[in-house]
């Protein structure tokens, strides 16, 4: 299973290589997960709060979540991460927290949140990957 969300990922993601690539793609998903993916977020979170009292459906939410970081900390490699599996961590904790605001709060415009989301995944790229890309 987990196996088919990483090639689903990388068939989606496929092409961004560079920050400005990365920060496009991960501001379409942030933006996708809080609008035309809404439900899917939802569902996620409301199992994610679900499985803090469930071991097995805990065991299978890190599983999934564990193929997105490996291949988000795959693409911060190429784009030069010093250390791509804490960037990867980093990151997928300012997305699921930015959705969680957005979903909650707003904005609801696409393209409101898409000028919400971008400068704070801005500023963690920017921390966590060298502007030259690698070496």
């Amino acid at each position: 299973m987990e196996r088919l969300l990483e090639l689903d990922l990388e068939r989606e993601l496929a092409g961004l290589d560079g920050p400005v690539d990365l920060l496009d793609g991960l501001v379409a998903v942030a933006v996708s997960m809080a609008t035309t993916q809404r439900h899917r977020t939802l569902a996620r979170h409301e199992l994610s709060l679900a499985a803090v009292r469930d071991p097995d459906l805990r065991s299978a939410l890190l599983a999934g979540g564990d193929t997105i970081r490996r291949l988000g900390a795959r693409m911060l490699d190429r784009a030069g991460a010093a250390d791509p599996v804490a960037a990867a961590e980093e990151l997928a904790a300012v997305v699921d927290g930015l959705v969680l605001t957005a979903l909650v709060r707003g904005p609801d415009d696409p393209e409101a949140l898409a000028a919400w989301v971008r400068p704070p995944l801005e500023r963690v790229l920017a921390a966590r990957v060298r502007p030259d890309g690698p070496t």
